[in-house]
């Protein structure tokens, strides 16, 4: 039974609803790019699908404009998959499970139970298939170009032979909000760090410490906004857990995270009652210490939590004391959250860090850490200092992957035909949005230099955890300022 078939515009939630019964995590790919080129074969349309699972596909312009100048929509095909602790669901294999309710601010919004809802960027594929197959659309000659693997790498964009590219005007369908346009992105280099440690053999009960219950969020997008990283507050942890007199770190743990973690897991050999009793002490010392310094940005229900998992006392090999500062000193000396501020006001976030994966396991200490910046002396300046702190506690640093920020233009015809139709159709000036999250138009832009592009979407929030939600008031005004945009450059060029 259908959710979204009463919604308006039915074809947007027609579409978006079947692109949730099909499974589409990054590594999952077939079934959805396999969904598009069948569309495209029931239209008529000319289409390509590459051996990396890009689709392309061509649209005529419409009668008496097929030699106006052509446009690109792109979108990506793959979804951040996360769900709640105890939900029953197989990415691979299982639709989302669909609901509405009523938001107080934006009205009826959509939701996943249980998991992320994969608006991000599923709204974008379905607005793109609703203006390809809109007959009464008055529109320039249209390219839409599908992308794989953009949540983990932007593989797809990475990947795609532009040779097959004619636009040079370009609407990315994965940024932006209903009333704001994005004009801009960041690069971002992605870095391992790689530091051996020592082990000493202690005698002592086995404990299991979880850091939960925190908010996490996306690692652009939601980077300014304050709040906290699982991995930041284990190295405040581990640093202290050094002046517990007979408790030690046998190993930790957080998960690969598209995010900002929002969990970490460590195990402690703890010798007697009143190391317990110290452990404990710190964690509600703590917790508390956190829930108060995060309480700005909603993290009230952080938690550092300690349980007994074995009873006997056994010998368990654990990171020397030593070993165990630097590790410490290490994750909270990576820089999270904003580095730098520019811009008008200093209000846009110029360049910030972010660790996504931490590990301690069999000798060994792993981090992975991103530098995103608009500028990239500032990138890689922040890259250096970085090099520097690892070499001083004892650490390497592989670069992982790079890739070029979206510049900013000042003279783009695109968007200042987005900021005057906007200003006609609803009386006010569109806000610009600078993302602080890796875009495909980098990478687009940097193929084709001389490509001008905007990104606009309905409104959503909450990307890459199971609290997404897409707003579903906000999609009628940002499809009629595509349909308006498209017909001003059929008829006016551009």
């Amino acid at each position: 039974m259908s959710v979204l078939g009463e919604l308006q515009p039915n074809k947007v939630f027609k579409y978006f609803e079947e692109i949730c019964s099909i499974p589409h995590g990054s590594r999952n790919l077939q079934q959805i790019s396999d969904y598009l080129v069948d569309f495209a074969k029931a239209h008529e349309l000319k289409y390509r699908q590459d051996e990396d699972l890009n689709v392309i596909i061509w649209k005529d312009g419409s009668k008496g404009y097929e030699a106006s100048e052509p446009v690109i929509l792109q979108g990506h095909m793959d979804m951040v998959c996360v769900k709640d602790e105890g939900v029953v669901h197989d990415f691979s294999k299982d639709a989302l499970d669909l609901y509405l309710y009523r938001d107080a601010d934006y009205g009826v919004t959509l939701a996943a139970r249980g998991t992320s809802l994969g608006a991000d960027n599923g709204v974008g594929l379905a607005m793109m298939l609703t203006l390809m197959t809109t007959p009464e659309l008055l529109h320039p000659p249209l390219e839409f170009l599908f992308t794989v693997e953009e949540e983990s790498g932007l593989w797809g964009a990475r990947k795609f032979d532009y040779t097959q590219i004619r636009a040079r005007h370009m609407i990315n369908m994965d940024s932006g909000d209903a009333d704001m346009m994005c004009v801009c992105s960041t690069g971002a280099v992605h870095n391992r760090f790689h530091m051996t440690y020592k082990t000493v053999p202690h005698r002592g009960t086995v404990y299991s410490g979880t850091i939960g219950g925190l908010l996490g969020g996306h690692s652009g997008n939601d980077i300014a906004k304050g709040r906290a990283n699982a991995i930041s507050l284990l190295g405040e942890f581990l640093e202290k857990l050094t002046g517990c007199e007979n408790a030690w770190l046998i190993d930790a743990d957080v998960q690969e995270s598209q995010g900002i973690p929002d969990q970490a897991t460590v195990r402690l050999c703890v010798e007697n009652g009143e190391a317990e009793k110290q452990l404990r002490q710190l964690a509600d010392m703590l917790q508390k210490s956190w829930r108060s310094a995060y309480r700005a940005a909603g993290e009230d229900n952080i938690a550092l939590r300690l349980e007994q998992v074995e009873e006997e006392a056994l010998v368990h090999d654990c990171i020397s004391c030593e070993d165990l500062r630097k590790i410490g000193a290490l994750l909270q000396g990576i820089p999270y959250g904003v580095i730098e501020y520019g811009g008008k006001n200093q209000s846009i976030p110029f360049c910030t860090g972010c660790t996504s994966r931490f590990c301690v396991k069999e000798n060994v200490c792993q981090l992975w850490f991103s530098v995103r910046s608009l500028s990239e002396a500032l990138k890689w300046d922040t890259e250096k200092s970085v090099k520097e702190l690892a070499s001083q506690l004892g650490a390497d640093v592989e670069i992982l992957d790079q890739y070029p920020g979206w510049p900013y233009r000042t003279d783009s015809p695109m968007q200042e035909l987005c900021k005057k139709l906007f200003q006609e159709m609803y009386g006010e000036e569109i806000k610009i949005e600078y993302g602080q999250g890796g875009c495909e138009p980098g990478i687009i832009i940097d193929k084709l230099p001389d490509m001008d592009a905007l990104g606009l979407a309905p409104t959503s929030r909450g990307a890459h955890t199971t609290r997404e939600r897409f707003y579903i008031e906000t999609v009628e005004p940002t499809y009629q300022l595509f349909v308006r945009m498209l017909r001003q450059i059929a008829e006016n060029g551009i």
